[in-house]
């Protein structure tokens, strides 16, 4: 499992995503910047195509969102200086885990669960009126 400490000084960034499963499903979000650990430096660069790439001036980035059943994004995202992406995935138990470690540091350092932070991204896509799938119509 990988070491995740949610970065305080970076607020999260609530949002907004849509997938396609028989219609259209427009659903909250709220993103936060990872402090850079030894653990996840060491899965994004094994996930890199290029052996040689030695950086560890990785930028982290993880999601909860109302969407998928462990209400987390399937993968850390990590970016390299020069742009280059890679995703560490996360399966099912990891995500249960992780979410559970989201929500206590959030509580630590917003004052707000995992919960509340999603509550206010989906009221923020009320005050832009962001359509929302029909069953929440």
């Amino acid at each position: 499992m990988y070491n995740i400490i949610i970065d305080g000084s970076a607020d999260p960034s609530f949002g907004s995503d849509q997938a396609f499963v028989t219609y259209p499903t427009v659903f909250p979000t709220v993103g936060f910047q990872l402090i850079s650990t030894d653990d996840l430096v060491d899965a994004a660069r094994s996930l890199l195509s290029d052996a040689g790439d030695e950086t560890e001036d990785f930028t982290f980035y993880l999601g909860i969102n109302g969407f998928t059943k462990s209400g987390l994004d399937n993968a850390i995202i990590a970016v390299a200086p020069d742009d280059t992406t890679v995703n560490i995935p996360l399966d099912e138990a990891e995500q249960v885990e992780v979410f559970a470690l989201l929500n206590k540091e959030c509580l630590e350092k917003f004052g707000k669960g995992c919960d509340a932070l999603l509550e206010e991204a989906r009221c923020q896509m009320r005050d832009v009126d962001v359509p929302f799938s029909p069953e929440e119509a």
